[in-house]
């Protein structure tokens, strides 16, 4: 260790023996323009750092990239199919179906990371709270494609007429609840980018970021989309 990372350490060793916590000593050398990798060196590190690595396909930007697309040309053929002009409910809400499965999975992972990176309970009780209308957002809208994609065979998944209205109530008056979920998940996760990095702390990915902002622009997307359909008129 080199004269200027024992002094640090030096530093950090006084610090703690005066009570002071890791993430106020690492923020205060951040702000003195001590470099991410001495601060590591010499406090250990930063535990959401690796909480953030971590390890399988969650973790894999370009993976993340793939699912997210794929979701998209699924979620655009189903919007293509129901305009008046190109309707076709054999491939309506199938396309739908799985856009719903892949963007379900890509919810789930850029919430979690999200989640792992907020460390103040109020933070995560916050995101807890915007997860609760996404969630029976999602599960309504699956049930609903899930049976009309069936029905297409003559096989009714959702035998319950009021279970079957209400999957739809949900999907419908859902859409631009999203919006606004997304709208605020968005906010949320570059306040905190700008707040972790301010303190040179791990931050949300650009997949995580990309993605909160992917699902507001699809919330507004199949909004109007659907009350386009509604009100009968094309969408181009």
């Amino acid at each position: 260790m080199n004269e200027q990372l024992e002094s640090l350490k030096q530093y950090v060793d006084e610090n703690r023996a005066s009570g002071v916590s890791d993430p106020v000593i690492r923020q205060e050398l951040f702000g003195k323009g001590w470099k991410v990798s001495d601060i590591d060196t010499v406090l250990g590190q930063d535990p959401s750092i690796t909480a953030s690595k971590g390890t399988g396909w969650m973790e894999n930007a370009r993976v993340m990239h793939i699912i997210l697309g794929l979701g998209a040309i699924f979620f655009i053929a189903g919007i293509i199919s129901c305009t008046p002009v190109a309707y076709n409910d054999r491939i309506q809400f199938p396309a739908f179906l799985i856009a719903d499965v892949f963007n379900i999975i890509t919810a789930f992972a850029i919430w979690k990371k999200t989640f792992t990176l907020s460390r103040s309970l109020s933070h995560r009780i916050y995101i807890g709270i915007l997860l609760i209308p996404a969630t029976i957002f999602a599960i309504g809208s699956t049930l609903y494609f899930a049976n009309a994609t069936v029905e297409i065979v003559g096989i009714h998944l959702i035998k319950d007429d009021i279970v079957l209205l209400v999957s739809f109530v949900v999907f419908l008056f859902g859409l631009p609840v999203q919006i606004a979920v997304y709208l605020l998940s968005s906010i949320n996760v570059w306040i905190l980018y700008l707040r972790r990095k301010k303190c040179g702390e791990a931050t949300p990915s650009k997949a995580v970021m990309r993605g909160h902002i992917y699902f507001l622009v699809l919330s507004i997307i199949a909004t109007a989309a659907m009350f386009l359909v509604i009100l009968g008129q094309q969408l181009w």
